[in-house]
């Protein structure tokens, strides 16, 4: 499990969460992880909010590179994005627009 401000936001096996990892932090997360041969990227920008009054919304939403509306507003639900990979996301739980 990966952990934000006290909110589960990525729940998988440990193969999952390296090869395919799905919320922006836990991207960020793992690509702060040195490796011979690739210079390591800052973390995540910006200052982490408090845990004792964390943001609307999603709690990673102030700091989130992809970020979107409503993200400030309400709290995204963990949801199955693969068998027995959960993220809580709205990119992940945002339906796409039909078409009319």
């Amino acid at each position: 499990a990966v952990m934000y401000l006290g909110k589960i936001i990525e729940l998988t096996d440990r193969d999952s969460l390296y090869d395919d990892p799905c919320h922006p932090y836990t991207k960020a997360l793992l690509a702060a992880v040195p490796e011979i041969g690739r210079p390591v990227s800052a973390a995540v920008g910006g200052e982490a909010a408090s845990a004792l009054a964390p943001p609307a919304g999603c709690r990673f939403h102030p700091r989130c590179p992809s970020r979107m509306d409503g993200c400030d507003r309400d709290e995204p639900a963990l949801i199955e994005v693969a068998p027995g990979h959960h993220v809580a996301c709205r990119l992940y739980s945002e339906t796409p627009a039909q078409s009319p």
